[in-house]
């Protein structure tokens, strides 16, 4: 044989066993590629003429406010200024530290933690643009435009995400930075026809992004976002291809979704009154699109917007702040507040001052969505100094967005502070996240050992109120036979007892954590386990008494990460609180906490003793003595009935019967089979990047060292060269297969 002739079948047959292993890799990543990849679109002259001329600018105009990603600006000033700063490299937002980003646009950027949303939401064109219409200098125009052709450029030429450049959240809300660039940019001196072909390309892709079923979030308001984004291009961008299906579908969509999201008492199922509020303003957003695009409005979204109004008015207090149970923020901002409201013609307009602002009632019970929520000094809204509210949370619903392990805690918020809180929304990029999600961010009883998704649920025994006394009365039980039982006494106006039992757990710890806020300071009483709060907020104290059964230990933490417990988001950032840990045993234990708020605690520091459990026979037969400045309360658990004593006078102050919780088992039922329904509807995709990276390095580091192998075959056993060729290459597709079928299916 020619020895060139041999020469290039070797290198032929090192082509082939070299193919083979590069096939499986490829293999293991088309599943992927495939999952972002999307079809051309094609934008003509006359769609981009037509563009041009609908919708009307007060159209556009309106839909530019329909922000799905925003920053909270003090003023015009503040926000020309960063528009400034971002011409020169530097974008700067409230919350966040000024940083130096690659303009009109560098990938790299993309990696920042902290701007992992921002960056690839167009938050960058969109302050250029609100420093446009607040300027009219065509700088932030330019500059706009060179940022989002600069993304689109990138995006067409890239196959696999970087960092969240396809995240639903971020892709949603371009659209409104887009269409926000239209209106500015179609009827500006400088238009060109090429450029706005390109923008409305971009938001053509974008509509497919969205509407691709594997990129359909179902499962919480992302997903809500998607269908949002694509009604926002149905009406800012009638004339692209495909732009009335899009529409359908996010009806379709948004039709499923709102069997789960918003339950029949109005509360938005995502665990935290920040996202109530945010799903509040999504749902008047969505009422709003169906009228501008003249579709009818289902009478249910209309009746669940009223009462979804009504429970943010029971969440919000008179300063703008939200209890912190769940992923909801410290701030006040009001971007959550819908500026949207039905009206007489059966469709939703603009309507800033629909929301009332004071609770209608002062207790409110929400059994399927799991709060109870009462005030107490209504009629002196919105002087604070009177006002209380206290929150109780037992809601849980697997698989709903942003879900903290908190069923069962209580916060505190009176005379316009905050006294006992949750943790908050512990950024995701933040390390600790995790941690925060579980049992150590929130006032629960728990398993020492236990994890947020442990098998248990919780339910509402029996409440009661009246002018004097609250009362509910909860259950949980799991995982296993653990039982925990916890029962919230309000007697008004200064009083609360928080009184727990565990039960069914022969080993192990049961914990609760009560932290206070940053601002408040925590010193520890006279007596083992009493502690007082104070802040600089107000002159009033809040004391705190822990009692419990033998085996109780009272600790106090802050900042702990082993165990995590004193911690409390603020502004964003997590910051050291204070912190007591209450620790049992699991096997049969109770505890009475006391809390008293003390306007005057010179004067009552020296009349005062410590409360005390007369005793203590189940958690339906208890009782105790709670010294007050002019009275000595006595507070009974006499089986369904809380009894109220003034101790010297001894006559009932308030015998307070309570009344069997309504059957919610149904309600509830319906709306997982509602939430089951839609996500095989529309199944999640499985994002496995990270075992086909993990799965690619290995299947490189067997290639290099076969290779090294055969090298050696090669020299010592040449005989053997060939069928240990062939086999290693039968191999490499038996291995290729089984990672395509079932490790890294697509």
């Amino acid at each position: 044989m020619n020895p060139s002739t041999a020469k290039l079948g070797r290198l032929a047959w090192r082509t082939i066993w070299w193919a083979v292993p590069a096939g499986v890799v490829l293999l293991v990543w088309v599943p992927e590629i495939d999952h972002y990849r999307l079809p051309g679109v094609r934008v003509t002259d006359e769609m981009v003429r037509l563009a041009r001329q609908s919708p009307h600018d007060p159209v556009l105009r309106e839909l530019d406010g329909f922000r799905l990603l925003d920053v909270s600006w003090s003023d015009k000033e503040q926000v020309v200024r960063a528009g400034e700063r971002l011409l020169r490299g530097v974008v700067e937002v409230p919350g966040y530290p000024p940083t130096r980003i690659g303009m009109p646009f560098d990938a790299r950027d993309l990696d920042s933690p902290r701007w992992q949303l921002l960056l690839p939401g167009l938050i960058v064109p969109r302050i250029l643009l609100d420093a446009y219409n607040a300027t009219g200098r065509n700088e932030f125009l330019e500059q706009a435009q060179a940022v989002i052709l600069a993304l689109g450029k990138y995006e067409r030429r890239t196959w696999l995400p970087r960092g969240l450049l396809w995240n639903d959240h971020a892709v949603a809300n371009r659209m409104n930075v887009l269409a926000g660039f239209w209106r500015a940019y179609r009827g500006h001196p400088s238009y060109r026809p090429e450029i706005g072909k390109a923008i409305l390309e971009q938001a053509a892709r974008y509509g497919q992004l969205l509407a691709k079923p594997e990129h359909f979030t179902v499962a919480t308001n992302h997903g809500v976002l998607q269908n949002l984004a694509l009604l926002h291009l149905s009406l800012a961008f009638p004339t692209i291809p495909e732009a009335a299906r899009y529409k359908r579908l996010a009806l379709d969509r948004l039709s499923d979704q709102m069997r789960f999201y918003i339950d029949d008492e109005g509360v938005v199922l995502e665990h935290s009154a920040g996202y109530h509020e945010w799903g509040l303003y999504l749902l008047g957003m969505a009422c709003r699109y169906l009228t501008l695009l003249r579709e009818p409005i289902p009478e249910d979204w209309i009746q669940k917007y009223k009462r979804a109004q009504r429970f943010l008015a029971v969440l919000k207090r008179p300063d703008g702040s939200l209890p912190m149970f769940g992923d909801t923020p410290d701030s006040q901002e009001e971007l959550g507040r819908s500026a949207i409201g039905p009206n007489a013609h059966g469709g939703c307009a603009p309507a800033p001052d629909s929301l009332s602002e004071v609770p209608e009632q002062s207790f409110s019970l929400y059994p399927t969505a799991g709060y109870a929520i009462w005030w107490d000094g209504l009629r002196g809204w919105p002087n604070q100094k009177n006002l209380s509210q206290t929150v109780a949370v037992w809601s849980h619903f697997a698989g709903h967005g942003h879900e903290h392990a908190h069923e069962m805690s209580v916060l505190l918020w009176a005379g316009g502070q905050t006294w006992w809180s949750n943790v908050g929304y512990w950024p995701y990029w933040h390390a600790g996240r995790l941690e925060a999600e579980s049992w150590g961010g929130a006032s629960a009883p728990h398993l020492a050992s236990e994890g947020p998704e442990s098998a248990r649920s919780t339910r509402l025994l029996s409440y009661g109120w009246s002018d004097r006394v609250i009362a509910i009365d909860l259950e949980r039980r799991g995982p296993g036979p653990y039982v925990a039982r916890r029962q919230v006494v309000h007697v008004k106006p200064r009083v609360w007892l928080i009184v727990d039992h565990v039960f069914g757990q022969d080993t192990g710890k049961t914990t609760t954590i009560w932290t206070a806020p940053p601002d408040v300071r925590l010193k520890q009483g006279t007596a083992p386990g009493s502690y007082v709060s104070e802040t600089a907020r107000t002159s009033s104290i809040l004391r705190t008494f822990v009692v419990g059964s033998p085996g109780t230990s009272v600790k106090e933490f802050k900042g702990s990460l082993v165990p995590f417990a004193g911690w409390s988001v603020t502004s964003g950032i997590p910051t050291a609180a204070s912190a007591v840990v209450v620790e049992q045993p699991a096997k049969d234990s109770w505890t009475v906490v006391t809390w008293l708020l003390d306007d005057n605690p010179i004067e009552s520091r020296a009349r005062l003793s410590e409360p005390r459990v007369s005793y203590w026979n189940g958690p339906r037969d208890w009782k105790t003595k709670i010294p007050l400045p002019s009275e000595i309360l006595e507070v009974t658990r006499a089986n369904d009935q809380i009894v109220v004593s003034d101790l010297p006078k001894r006559v009932a102050v308030e015998t307070l019967p309570l009344v069997p919780a309504p059957d919610v088992s149904r309600d509830v039922t319906h709306i997982r089979d509602s939430f089951v329904a839609a996500a095989k509807k529309y199944p999640a995709y499985r994002n496995l990047h990270d075992r086909r990276v993990k799965v690619s390095w290995l299947l490189l580091i067997i290639f290099v060292s076969q290779e090294a192998f055969f090298l050696a075959v090669g020299r010592w056993r040449p005989s053997y060269y060939g069928r240990l060729r062939l086999l290693n290459a039968l191999g490499w597709v038996g291995v290729g297969l089984w990672l395509v079928l079932y490790f890294v299916p697509g």
